[in-house]
């Protein structure tokens, strides 16, 4: 082998060590995003079943990201194994088993990220007004399925309305703010910090509800901010990882591909000798 060869092969031991690393860590934060997102849960799920993003609820969507996500990580632990057993072995069948993989992936990740730049215009464009849409019917502490929906959304995501209230208050266009048994509250109990399953419900006539404050309840954070950020969290950091992961793969597959020829060649060699 010659010494090309040799880093090739090099080369694709380390680096699928660190993708098998990162297969595990992808695997589990699949996981932990899909425990800790608070969007799937039944108690929020009549609202977020009406919204949609392209052709998925955000439910949904959020299911998908975290499938994305496990699914990655079961794909690069797999290709790991085959590309270090080739590389490590000199297995050709392998090395070129790793290296139309590998193409398949590169494929894949520049589909979903079309894909997921698409989903991005879809959130700006159509969610927000749909989620107004959806607050219009909002009855207050107590009320339909959509209304304990959108109070569960208050408490899940620690936010009030669509937008801020303390930009634009949505909640004037809700049934409850036109109910005279309102009073004087400007917000919902559920929307006070202290708010938990157990007193949210009977939050009414109260400081937080009658002046509240970015102290007291969470009228400086819309729910649609929030699950924006959610979605879009750490984009910057996620683009340029992609990028670099796929200068990585593209190395990985031009590496597993000279060295599977090199291994074709000897092989030849051995046979005529």
């Amino acid at each position: 082998m010659n010494i090309l060869g040799k880093i090739g092969r090099v080369f694709l031991i380390v680096l699928n060590s660190i993708f098998l690393i990162l297969g595990v860590a992808a695997f589990i934060g699949g996981i932990v995003f899909y425990n800790n997102s608070g969007a799937t849960g039944p108690n929020v799920a009549e609202v977020m079943n009406q919204i949609t993003i392209g052709n998925f609820t955000l439910a949904n969507l959020v299911k998908l990201i975290a499938g994305l996500f496990i699914a990655v990580g079961v794909i690069s632990v797999i290709v790991a194994i085959i590309g270090i057993i080739g590389a490590s072995k000199q297995q050709r069948a392998l090395l070129i088993t790793y290296a139309v993989v590998i193409i398949i992936v590169i494929i894949m990740e520049l589909v979903i990220t079309g894909g997921v730049a698409q989903m991005k215009n879809d959130l700006n464009s159509t969610v927000k007004r749909r989620m107004l849409e959806l607050l219009r019917p909002y009855e207050g502490n107590q009320g339909s399925a959509l209304t304990t929906a959108w109070n569960w959304l208050f408490m899940t995501f620690d936010c009030c309305g669509v937008n801020p209230l303390i930009q634009t208050n949505d909640m004037v266009y809700t049934f409850w703010w036109r109910n005279f048994q309102r009073g004087t509250d400007q917000i919902p109990g559920f929307c006070c910090r202290d708010a938990n399953p157990q007193n949210a419900q009977f939050n009414a006539r109260q400081a937080c509800t009658i002046a509240p404050t970015p102290l007291n309840s969470f009228v400086d954070r819309g729910c649609f901010d929030v699950m924006y950020q959610i979605l879009n969290k750490y984009n910057i950091e996620a683009i340029i990882g992609c990028i670099l992961f796929l200068l990585v793969e593209i190395a990985a597959f031009v590496f597993a591909v000279l060295m599977a020829r090199q291994i074709g060649r000897n092989a030849s060699k051995k046979n005529i000798t």
